[in-house]
């Protein structure tokens, strides 16, 4: 039997708590807040972790660590997660231990708005924590410290933010009126410019002059305004208004879920509920309103596409887009969760003109939810983006998760075989499967980067998407609770005892909670009303009752009592119509005796009744006294009464013996011994206290009365409200807080002083045998003494974040079960420490709960398997243990064997590159992930081309090097991974840039006529540098003839084609166009002087003057795209990278890929040694080595030579400072 554990069990969310408080974390967990506390589940398989109590508020936004960097000895994995709350406190929490990191506030008592983690773009950011404290302030903190980098003051209130996840220097704000575009975010200051301010769409009203702002604000209970109402006339506003409908937009504070009454009604059709980048798609963001979704390009700040919802269907309440594909799951007001996937819609006319949508490609089942409760977050996982959490106010979280259906049929002619995915690339159905998990790039809804890819499916069959229920988590009802504890543990019961609590809610529903694991086992819906008592009668039995009050009078309810059988769950009522089941006095408490016997069933104005618990059946009456109602009930103990009854046993068979001889009178009096020891094991006995003061004693048996004997009340004690017994002692607690002991074998009385101001609602003995310790619960606390020496233990006063103790029990002999009127029912010590929460012990693969050096180690001994990292059996077959000398070699042996032996047998025997990408998978790592995926491409894609190169003849040979560029069909085609789209292959970046030209190019027919010609010059612009001059002709020959800008691009038309028609002129041209350009980027028209040379193909000196501008972005998109010389495209690359290592920009590990992925393996190399990752530079040259990329001609080994020792002598530290031995690389 496990230990029982401090824990909090939570049930109902508060009324007022905020919405979009759940976050997935890479570690396959999921936070999500609970009025003032977090649960943590773990979600393979879907159980509760703990619960983190430490807000006195209510938690506003969770988020977990990112955990996208390299992890080592010295950077080992952890479980790191950021809360706030409504008081403007923010908490970092070490889920592994449950403890705090750090506390830390702005100084105000204003709710933090919006909490995220510092991008891992850039290196050494893994502890920097990015927050909004309204109104105006944006702040950076170390959480590991608690100190505050910098801050920056707007001039109008923000109340969200989004990192861009391409560009670590951007950032964008949502305030009342505009959104905030910020493009010089950085660790090391504060930004220094305002950003530029992006108006959101508002209402178009037809005048002369612009229209002021409006803001018209309801004030409420925090001070803000809960709806703002916005009014703009400016272009951009126009132009989303054409597309999302000009209607005026009000901020929702629900959307941030702050103050005042967060029902969904309270939030407009028009409300601005999310603003958010989208992580598939560079340079675009998403505003969400409920009922529509509009795309916005940052490049020409004009919405691309738009989503519309019929006003019939449920709003939305929370998107989520996802990283691996164009696609995002949207969570409805009903309970719904579609998965909308990009599609494209081509125009009859060109295949360049298309528009986009998304469509409804998936749609959860209906969640069926009650008037009072609602959905309240919605959760996407990281690693697989397959599986998504909904949680519910009433404490359900249901994971979905997209699995697929293989159809027989044949694929229809009019079905899009692009949406389909390839069989062949489903690696697997189970979420869970070790290196096998599908995850939703493999599901090929759409490519990440380009519209048009080949998704024809090759079988005859097709593949449909589904929602599956993969798991669902409950909680406890509505409070206030009602607890119980079962019958504690014995020596008789120690084989097969678990430690149960029963829980009744006030909607009638009784929860049993093994507190082994803290999960709620079985739910017993019984009763109309609330629960008002549960007592056990056996270890799997147990009675429950509830009154419900009928009219207006409280002496007049129907009452039920109710006996359950947990392992069958049948359940029988015990009161019908003519014994108190109908409309008569409320029962008002029921207690079972010890032997679980009896039970009597206490009344308010009715005579108290005796039942037997076996027969289910009443056996008597007892009416004491008609005016005093009884207000407590306490059994004998059993071992009282079989001390008693063995005496007075011993007293008579010693008178018998004095009376006379043996003989045959003793022979005789045998078997009524034995009849009389028989009948006493059905012979109990209790005491009751009535308001008038008065303690009666009767006792049972066989059902009948014996004696009854009468107490008159002690002087100074008030009327007795709760009364216990155990052994000696019998306490009695009154109505005006007063604890008196009656220690009936000395027969003595004695008080307890406890300064409290209530009647005493409930008294109760620890259980265990010579345990004196005594619960006492009042009005406003609980009280814990030890009645040996009088002695006050503990205590526990009223407090705000979790309410009043509404209940409160023994779970074990040293540690009290309450429950709160917070809704949650809390496991605490001695002590009455409610704060903190054990940690639960899972047997799951989680590195990040492991303690720090653990994870570590066994994912050296898998990369490492082969070099006898890990130790097998005499066969082979199975692994016994990690080949360490550590004091934690039990602890990785335990852990190891989480993993089946046939998983590790097989990871063995791959081949390094793979077994790279298998580890990362399993320890869910993501930047090994992006980087053994590229690494592994583009290692293929050379051994391909040098293979292809080693079989041709010459002419063969420079076509084959003419179409590498081009785009020749090799099996690693497709570079499918998370990785940044600056190291995707040159050809599959450019058609990904043109299709997005044509994109906007085709967005513009949809928007208003006032529209500016900026849209079309910067499309133009970009075609031009990419290449298509054609299309870009066609867009500046659309130019509207009233428009200003015709004349000018009329003149720009023929130029290009001009310059398309020259022939040996050319190189005179490209002099003077030079010229030209010079002088017009001098001059400060950079954009325009990048244009001419452009024009003029003069792509290198164009990608030269954006780098010195600054413009590493737009220059390295314009080599890839256009510069086909690869020394060319080298030079651009190595400035690039040069730039990236510096240390204000730090984005080494996006260097390392760009080395890879531009064949530079020997910088990637050195890179990875010099940022501490020298375990993979020796699996990648190991990789290498296996592929046959390194030669065995002396040029390459002299290259490589040092690269190969200095690693091997840096991983062999490692292992050795680990604990590793006979470790041979």
């Amino acid at each position: 039997m496990s230990q029982v554990m401090r824990r909090c069990i939570t049930g109902y969310h508060p009324v007022n708590s905020p919405r979009h408080c759940a976050h997935w974390g890479s570690q396959k967990m999921l936070a999500f807040g609970n009025g003032s506390n977090i649960v943590i589940l773990v979600c393979e398989p879907l159980e509760q972790l703990t619960t983190l109590a430490g807000h006195h508020a209510n938690v506003h936004r969770v988020k977990w660590q990112q955990e996208s960097f390299n992890h080592s000895i010295n950077v080992p994995y952890r479980s790191w997660l950021a809360s706030c709350d409504v008081d403007g406190i923010i908490i970092i929490w070490d889920v592994s231990s449950g403890s705090k990191v750090a506390t830390f506030s702005d100084g105000s008592n204003k709710p933090v708005l919006t909490i995220d983690w510092l991008s891992s773009l850039q290196s050494a950011t893994r502890d920097l924590l990015v927050a909004i404290h309204p109104p105006y302030s944006l702040v950076m903190w170390n959480a590991a410290t608690g100190n505050k980098l910098w801050k920056k003051s707007y001039t109008s209130e923000i109340h969200s933010f989004s990192l861009d996840p391409f560009d670590a220097s951007r950032i964008l704000m949502l305030s009342n009126d505009y959104v905030l575009f910020v493009t010089d975010f950085m660790v090391s200051q504060a930004p220094s410019s305002d950003g530029k301010k992006i108006p959101i769409p508002g209402s178009i009203r037809p005048s002369k002059s612009p229209s002021n702002v409006s803001i018209s604000s309801e004030q409420n209970s925090g001070g803000m305004s809960a709806n703002v109402m916005l009014s703009t006339t400016r272009s951009f506003g126009k132009q989303i208004s054409n597309v999302i409908g000009a209607t005026a937009i009000r901020y929702s504070a629900d959307a941030t879920s702050l103050f005042g009454d967060t029902s969904y009604s309270n939030v407009s059709d028009d409300s601005i509920l999310q603003v958010e980048f989208l992580p598939a798609f560079r340079d675009h963001f998403m505003i969400v309103q409920s009922y529509k979704i509009c795309l916005v390009n940052l490049d020409v700040e004009a919405p691309v596409c738009n989503i519309h919802l019929d006003s019939t269907l449920s709003p939305f309440v929370q998107v989520v887009p996802c990283k691996q594909r164009d696609a995002f799951y949207c969570l409805h007001n009903n309970g719904n969760v579609t998965l909308r996937v990009l599609r494209p819609h081509y125009s009859e006319k060109s295949s360049k003109q298309f528009a986009l949508n998304y469509d409804v490609r998936l749609q959860s089942e209906s969640i069926r939810l009650s008037k009072q409760h609602r959905v309240m977050a919605l959760a996407v996982c990281p690693g697989t983006e397959r599986n998504v959490a909904v949680v519910c106010s009433d404490s359900r979280v249901i994971i979905w998760t997209v699995n697929r259906v293989v159809l027989p049929e044949k694929q229809t002619e009019n079905e899009d075989p692009r949406m389909l995915p390839q069989l062949s690339s489903l690696r697997g159905v189970v979420m869970g499967n070790w290196f096998n998990q599908v995850y939703l790039r493999d599901l090929y809804l759409s490519s990440r980067l380009f519209l048009d890819h080949d998704y024809v499916v090759q079988n005859t069959k097709t593949v449909q998407l589904k929602f599956i229920m993969s798991g669902l988590f409950t909680s406890l009802g509505l409070s206030p609770y009602v607890l119980s504890m079962c019958p504690p543990l014995t020596t008789k019961n120690f084989l097969f005892y678990k430690p149960i609590l029963a829980v009744g809610s006030s909607s009638g529903i009784v929860y049993l909670i093994d507190l082994n694991s803290g999960n709620i086992t079985k739910e017993f819906s019984l009763h109309t009303g609330a629960v008002a008592g549960i007592e056990w009668c056996s270890l799997t039995s147990f009675l429950t009752f509830s009154v419900i009050v009928s009219g207006t009078s409280s002496n007049n309810s129907k009452n039920e009592l109710i006996f359950v059988d947990a392992t069958t769950g049948k359940c029988q009522s015990l009161l019908s119509s003519k014994n108190g089941g109908s409309v008569t006095s409320p029962l008002s408490m029921v207690k079972v005796s010890p032997k679980k016997n009896y039970f009597v069933a206490v009344y308010k104005w009715k005579p108290l009744e005796i039942w037997d618990v076996a027969t289910k059946r009443m056996l008597r009456e007892v009416k004491i006294s008609s005016t005093a109602p009884i207000t407590s009930v306490a059994w004998c103990p059993n071992a009282r009464f079989s001390k008693s009854k063995r005496a007075s046993a011993s007293k008579e068979e010693a008178k018998s013996s004095e009376d006379g001889s043996p003989g045959k009178e003793a022979a005789k009096s045998k078997p009524s011994q034995q009849t009389s020891a028989t009948s006493s094991s059905s012979t109990e006995s209790f005491v009751f206290t009535n308001s008038a003061g008065m303690l009666c004693h009767l006792t049972i048996d066989a059902g009948v009365l014996q004696d009854a004997s009468r107490v008159p009340p002690e002087g100074g004690m008030g009327s007795v409200t709760a009364i216990t017994w155990k052994g000696d002692v019998l306490a009695l607690g009154d109505n005006e807080g007063g604890v008196s002991l009656w220690d009936l074998k000395n027969k003595l009385s004695r008080g307890i002083n406890v300064p409290r101001i209530g009647r005493v609602r409930k008294l109760k003995f620890a259980p265990g045998k010579g345990n004196s310790f005594l619960m006492i619960l009042l009005v406003d606390g609980v009280d814990i003494w030890d009645i040996s020496d009088t002695s006050h233990v503990s205590s526990l006063r009223q407090k705000t974040s979790m309410g009043q103790v509404v209940d409160a029990d023994w779970a074990t002999s040293s540690e009290p079960v309450l429950a709160f009127s917070d809704g949650t029912v809390r496991v605490c010590d001695l002590y009455l420490n409610c704060h903190t929460s054990t940690v639960k012990s899972i047997d799951s693969f989680l590195p990040a709960l492991w303690p720090s050096k653990n994870g570590i180690c066994l994912k050296y001994a898998m990369l490492f398997a082969p070099q006898g990292t890990l130790k097998w059996d005499q066969e082979g077959s199975k692994v016994d243990s990690v080949n360490v000398e550590t004091d934690a070699e039990s602890e990785l042996a335990n852990q190891i064997n989480l993993m089946p032996s046939c998983v590790l047998k097989q990871l063995s025997e791959m081949s390094t590159l793979e077994r790279c990408i298998s580890v990362a998978k399993i320890f869910n790592d993501t930047w090994d992930d992006q980087f053994w995926h590229v690494a592994k491409f583009y290692l293929t894609r050379f051994k391909e081309i040098e293979q292809i190169l080693l079989t041709l003849d010459d002419s063969e040979e420079n076509d084959c090097c003419k179409s590498s560029d081009g785009g020749s069909e090799f099996e690693s085609k497709v570079l499918d991974c998370e990785a940044s789209d600056y190291v995707y292959p040159n050809e599959i970046f450019r058609q990904a840039l043109l299709e997005r030209q044509y994109l906007l190019a085709s967005a513009h027919c949809d928007l208003s006529p006032n529209s500016t010609a900026r849209l079309k010059d910067q499309c133009a612009r970009n075609l031009l540098k990419f290449g298509d001059a054609e299309e870009a002709s066609v867009l500046l020959l659309s130019t509207d003839p009233v428009h200003r800008a015709f004349h000018v691009n009329s003149l720009k038309t023929c130029l290009i084609n001009l310059i398309a028609s020259c022939g040996d002129t050319q190189k005179h041209n490209e002099d003077i166009s030079k010229l030209v350009a010079t002088n017009m980027i001098a001059s400060g028209f950079l954009d325009e002087g990048v244009e001419v040379l452009c024009m003029y193909k003069n792509y290198l000196d164009a990608c030269r003057y954006l780098q010195s501008y600054g413009k590493w972005d737009e220059s390295i998109s314009l080599a890839k795209v256009a510069l086909q010389d690869s020394e060319s495209y080298q030079e651009i690359v190595k400035k690039w990278t040069e730039f990236l290592v510096s240390p204000q920009i730090n984005q080494k590990n996006l260097a390392i890929l760009v080395f890879i992925s531009t064949n530079q393996f020997y910088k990637a190399l050195q890179l990875l040694l010099a940022t501490q990752q020298s375990e993979k530079a020796y699996l990648l040259l190991r990789s290498m080595q296996e592929m046959g990329l390194i030669s065995n001609n002396s040029e390459d080994l002299d290259l490589y030579k040092d690269l190969q020792m200095e690693s091997n002598e840096h991983v062999k530290t490692a292992l050795v400072g680990m604990g590793f031995r006979e470790v041979s690389l």
